[in-house]
């Protein structure tokens, strides 16, 4: 019998597959690859998330102190730049300034942990979701968007798109037609976003550069092993054969 081998090699195989959660596969309007091991972006992602977004989400499974080895900061540049909350240093996770019970009063229920957002929804899809907000007046917050309909999250980056309506028609019914100017340019914008998809992208997996430098020596260990383990199986049967 010579399966083993082949299905040693094809697990071995499906492990150099990256695996996509159900939202990057889906149909979204904007491209978009997520590119954690740049850590040029992952910084200024951080700066952006820790301006932008930390006052409401949390990252609970990732600590200052890992970021900071990974993007080549000191502990002083993250206390200083980094470390808003009140008491917390560089060994604690990233946690926000606002308690659950804060936030289901300010916004019906409290802003979800970002850790693992990229490797749930994909990369790609929190792009075009910051991307998506527009104005709707019947909305509690004044914004809406068709990736969450009826979303509780105000569009704390519209001073920076500028300010959009929806209308009929485009990719899947949704297109959007800009009714003020932003403080960015639309290219400023896409790379402001693209820098924060990439942190939430390494936040969900900081091992990711590491896992992708070491993939290729565990495929080549396990084509040797399988090797090896096919002729200790053809030592062992040959006299079942013989017989």
């Amino acid at each position: 019998m010579r399966t083993f081998p082949i299905i040693a090699f094809a697990c071995a195989a499906l492990l150099a597959v990256p695996q996509l959660s159900m939202a990057e596969s889906a149909e979204l309007p904007l491209r978009f690859s997520a590119s954690p091991g740049n850590m040029q972006s992952v910084r200024q992602g951080a700066r952006d998330f820790m301006n932008y977004c930390a006052g409401c989400h949390t990252l609970k499974y990732l600590r200052y102190n890992r970021l900071g080895r990974d993007a080549g900061l000191s502990d002083d540049v993250l206390t200083e730049n980094l470390i808003f909350p009140v008491g917390l240093k560089p060994t604690s996770h990233v946690l926000n300034g606002m308690t659950e019970q804060e936030g289901t009063t300010f916004f019906g229920k409290a802003p979800p942990d970002l850790s693992l957002e990229a490797e749930f929804r994909g990369a790609k899809w929190i792009y075009n979701y910051l991307h998506s907000f527009y104005l709707d007046p019947s909305r509690p917050v004044g914004v809406n968007n068709p990736l969450i309909p009826n979303v509780a999250m105000p569009n704390v980056l519209g001073h920076l798109q500028g300010w959009q309506q929806r209308v009929e028609g485009g990719h899947e019914g949704v297109e959007f037609k800009r009714v003020s100017d932003g403080t960015m340019t639309p290219a400023q914008f896409d790379s402001f976003v693209a820098n924060i998809t990439n942190f939430l992208a390494y936040a969900a997996t900081p091992e990711h550069h590491t896992r992708v430098t070491i993939a290729p020596f565990v495929l080549f260990y396990l084509l040797i092993l399988a090797g090896l383990c096919y002729l200790v199986k053809h030592e062992f049967w040959k006299d079942v054969h013989k017989s």
